[in-house]
């Protein structure tokens, strides 16, 4: 007896079908905000994200009557897809991108390591090497 998924999903549907959050900052690094709802929205390392349409609408009233206030929007962080919110994911990316960075400076023509001449490598024993402690 075998199971047979229902549909099979292609890697591209299910890539578009990937799920944003939005992404809300606070100036403490940790602190609570109440919803009209009633729910605590806790902020994390100064960042909370949700799906929710009720937090959303919350959160959005709150950036547009204080602008200033303590919870903001960063625009460059708008939303975050399921897979960025995972921190391993983060720190590959991260490495990934650095390692990128240094092949990209090792293969710059312009890098200019000089010539330097291999000789035969000479054979030594501390009865040829003058010791250190000696004054």
């Amino acid at each position: 007896m075998s199971i047979i998924p229902a549909k099979a999903v292609p890697a591209q549907e299910a890539a578009a079908e990937e799920v944003k959050f939005n992404v809300y900052f606070s100036n403490p690094k940790s602190m609570q905000f109440v919803s009209s709802r009633g729910k605590a929205l806790v902020f994390i390392n100064g960042r909370f994200t949700t799906k929710d349409p009720g937090e959303i609408a919350d959160l959005e009233a709150v950036c547009t009557l204080r602008p200033n206030g303590s919870i903001f929007k960063d625009p460059a962080i708008l939303q975050l897809s399921e897979s960025d919110l995972d921190p391993m994911n983060a720190l590959k990316a991260k490495f990934f991108k650095e390692f990128e960075e240094q092949q990209a400076a090792n293969l710059n023509p312009d890098q200019d390591f000089g010539a330097t001449v291999q000789e035969r490598l000479k054979a030594a024993s501390t009865s040829s090497i003058q010791a250190v402690t000696v004054k």
